[in-house]
């Protein structure tokens, strides 16, 4: 509930908006207390913003959709910190297997990356203790 010293004034809230529907929950509880909501979506270039857009529509939420695919690709071809060195997925790979197959596929994909990589580390490291008792 609203407060009563808040009552009469229009709260402005800017909802980041993804079409699911917590985001869908969250924007009609706003506006349910009387706030006025624009929802937000950034759109990097390997997930599409469209279901934002319908889902916006369908509740009437007016919707700004930000491209990041500038700043989002400087991030990836010179990251701050250096490329991952594992074998495992980097999230761009795990979200376009998402969006193209399914959560099977998915988790397929990520569990045979860390099962690979963690087996192959622990292969060689078995092989570094072996070779350090040989001598």
């Amino acid at each position: 509930m609203i407060p009563a010293t808040l009552r009469n004034k229009v709260m402005k809230a800017l909802a980041f908006f993804s079409s699911g529907r917590d985001s869908i929950v969250a924007v009609k509880l706003i506006e349910g207390q009387g706030g006025d909501v624009v929802g937000i979506c950034f759109e990097p270039p390997f997930v599409s913003a469209q279901r934002a857009r319908q889902s916006a529509r369908y509740i009437g939420l007016p919707l700004a959709v930000g491209d990041i695919t500038e700043p989002l690709l400087g991030v990836i071809l010179s990251p701050r910190h250096g490329y991952g060195k594992g074998l495992n997925p980097c999230i761009a790979a795990i979200a376009t297997i998402k969006r193209e197959t399914n959560w099977k596929w998915t988790g397929l994909a990520v569990g045979y990356s860390l099962v690979l990589g963690w087996g192959l580390a622990v292969l060689i490291c078995q092989l570094g203790v072996l070779i350090m008792t040989l001598k």
